[in-house]
């Protein structure tokens, strides 16, 4: 990168921070935080487990092929149905499914508006898309490339005053409910010191 180039860099970062975009805790990631989607990956076995298998190269034709049902009664049908370890398998406990949270997802078609954030916890990669074109990226709070335009950056001001909202409503709640939970174990706890000794 050459001097020039890191200079823009530099006055993008001041102007990004001065509007209040840098980091998951700026615009973009209230907006995707508390208007979009959590991206979650289902895995047997835990995260960085591989639970998919290769076909089984000397099986025989017809030799457990799982999708070929028998027929018979709905019961029978029902055992022969692959469930393949998830938590609904009527047969059998099996593995559990291990669901990870790898980040957020916010599209704005819904809105009417040509908008995609998206946020990915393990590289902390937030990156912005309008109307086709990467209009914001960083990584770990390292701008990478940001496209200031009045006509996306509106947009981004009006999500972002209905998720601030949203974003109050919901730490409200959080905060309601903590006290509740302190009350009622607060509560226990004096039902089973008298219980325990009489008083």
């Amino acid at each position: 990168m050459n001097d020039k180039e890191k200079r823009i860099k530099e006055e993008r970062t001041i102007e990004a921070t001065r509007k209040g975009l840098m980091g998951s805790g700026g615009k973009f990631g209230t907006i995707v935080k508390h208007l979009g989607q959590p991206i979650t990956v289902h895995s047997k076995g835990g995260l960085y487990f591989d639970s998919n298998y290769l076909e089984d190269p000397w099986e025989l034709p017809g030799e457990g092929d799982p999708w070929e049902l028998q027929e018979g009664t709905a019961e029978e049908v029902q055992k022969q149905i692959p469930y393949m370890g998830m938590e609904n398998d009527p047969n059998s406990i099996g593995d559990p499914v291990t669901l990870t949270n790898i980040g957020w997802h916010f599209d704005g078609l819904n809105r009417g508006i040509h908008l995609e954030i998206k946020y990915e916890s393990e590289k902390s990669e937030l990156t912005v898309h309008y109307k086709g074109y990467t209009v914001y990226r960083e990584i770990a709070n390292e701008l990478m490339a940001y496209a200031p335009f009045d006509e996306w950056e509106d947009k981004i001001n009006q999500l972002f005053k209905v998720a601030r909202e949203k974003q109050i409503h919901t730490l409200k709640t959080d905060k309601e409910e903590r006290i509740e939970s302190a009350k009622n174990a607060k509560e226990n706890w004096w039902q089973r010191v008298r219980e325990k000794w009489g008083l």
